[in-house]
Parts: C-alpha cells; structure tokens; sequence
C-alpha cells in the first residue's frame, strides 16, 4: 500500500486548529507576552514549511477560531500550489450539528481520506 501525504496534514491541522486558544503556550517569552500564546499558535508562521496537501473545513458562526484563519490557510496552500479543499458551512459553528451538513461533512472527509490512502492496484 502506498499512502500519500495528504491526510496526515488534514488530521495535524484538526489536532492544531482544535487546540488554538487551549493550548499551553509554546513561547519562551510567554510570560512577557499576554499575545504569545496564539501568535506562537497561528499558523500563518508555519505556512512556509507546508508541502501536502490539506483539507480545510470551518463554520462561519465558530466564535473559537474565526473562519477567516481557515480560508486564508486554503488562500497560502492555492498559492503555494499545494493540493488543497476548502468547505465552508456558513450557519455552523465550532462543530457541524445540522444533519445534512453533517452528511456533507462526512462525504467530503471520506472522500478526501479515501483519494490519498486508497490502495493502489499491484502491478501484475
């Protein structure tokens, strides 16, 4: 089986957009600094080291991470010409409790989780 490196950054950027505003700070100057936490946090300071693609999803009604910070990621992932998705549930929040948005949500994880770790054929 060969995997693809898409949805690993899918399920780190899950992992770190969860954890934005949670998360112990990762400043050593965090002490000084009352903005250190989500400054050391933001991913803009990582869009430089990003190569796979990724999956983006927000809720524009999520008041932990504003949904701008989602679209502007997919924004340096186009630009850099990295294989990226975004979808954006305009009436969702933080997380996506309508039953067809759910559907939607499920079909669009499934189907970019099955493009990058599906099995490849063996060659005969």
């Amino acid at each position: 089986m060969t995997i693809k490196p898409g949805p690993l950054s899918f399920l780190a950027s899950l992992t770190l957009i969860a954890s934005l505003g949670s998360a112990p700070a990762l400043a050593e100057d965090a002490s000084t600094d009352a903005a250190a936490p989500m400054t050391v946090q933001d991913l803009v300071n990582y869009v430089d080291n990003w190569q796979t693609s990724m999956l983006a999803i927000t809720g524009e009604q999520d008041f932990r991470i504003s949904y701008t910070q989602e679209i502007a990621s997919f924004t340096a992932l186009q630009r850099k010409k990295i294989s990226s998705q975004l979808l954006v549930f305009p009436e969702e929040n933080h997380w996506v409790l309508k039953p067809k948005n759910s559907l939607q949500w499920h079909g669009t994880v499934f189907s970019w989780l099955d493009r990058w770790l599906k099995e490849e054929p063996a060659e005969k």
